[in-house]
């Protein structure tokens, strides 16, 4: 898991990662959304 202590920096690095990554449908990426509110981890 890679830890982001500032969830702005997480959210920027998320967004990227759905703009390139065309196979993370909607309900995927609200999902692991809600996880980091959770854990304030990156899934992986």
């Amino acid at each position: 898991h890679t830890v982001f202590t500032d969830m702005n920096d997480y959210y920027s690095f998320y967004e990227k990662v759905i703009l390139t990554n065309s196979s993370i449908s909607g309900s995927a990426s609200s999902f692991v959304l809600e996880q980091i509110k959770e854990t304030n981890e990156l899934p992986v």
